[in-house]
């Protein structure tokens, strides 16, 4: 030590000793085989194939919007917007399927979807009027 430090007490000079225990001889040796069989035996894993193509086809008109998004790894106060992502589906009128969009999305309701949704809001009244109905 040739520095400021070297006059100080309690500094130690002696170099950094890390110890791990010895080996034990008598442990046995798990080889990458060994550890694959048995993880493949596991019946408490569910093992699903999901298939490349049909997984591209469900999102290949998604958009991505990362326009207010903070890249920059800084630390703020306020919380980091989310990517928004938005699926176009074909124009079809048979859907169990409602978006529900917040108000600052900047993505504009179609004719469609705002058809759907109070076609939607209509059959929920019409339940929520028979509901009532059959209370009285």
């Amino acid at each position: 030590m040739t520095s400021k430090y070297s006059s100080l007490p309690d500094i130690d000079d002696q170099p950094d000793v890390y110890e791990t225990p010895d080996a034990d001889e008598n442990a046995p040796v798990i080889s990458y085989e060994n550890q694959k069989q048995s993880s493949d035996e596991d019946e408490n894993v569910i093992k699903s194939h999901v298939s490349v193509k049909d997984a591209a086809n469900k999102f290949k008109e998604s958009v991505v919007d990362a326009t207010d998004i903070d890249f920059s790894d800084r630390l703020t106060r306020r919380k980091k917007a989310m990517y928004r992502t938005f699926v176009r589906r074909p124009p079809a009128m048979e859907t169990n399927e409602y978006e529900m969009l917040p108000k600052d999305m900047t993505l504009e309701e179609t004719p469609l979807q705002k058809l759907r949704r109070l076609m939607f809001e209509v059959q929920e009244l019409n339940d929520d009027i028979e509901k009532s109905k059959a209370r009285k």
